[in-house]
């Protein structure tokens, strides 16, 4: 885990996030606010959710 995540990352969710989100699920990362440490992250199955923690995912 780390916090150095940029547009267009892929990444694995470490956390059940809801909406269909589970562990394991795969997305990129659609936005960034390093001053908040919150990634927005669209995944496979369409969802896209703002303001996940950085300890929720990690680097696929």
């Amino acid at each position: 885990m780390g916090s150095n995540f940029a547009v267009g990352d892929r990444v694995t969710a470490l956390v059940d996030l809801g909406r269909g989100v589970t562990k394991g699920t795969h997305g990129t990362v659609t936005s960034v606010s390093a001053f908040h440490g919150l990634v927005t992250v669209r995944f496979r199955n369409g969802t896209e959710l703002p303001s996940i923690k950085l300890h929720q995912i990690t680097h696929a």
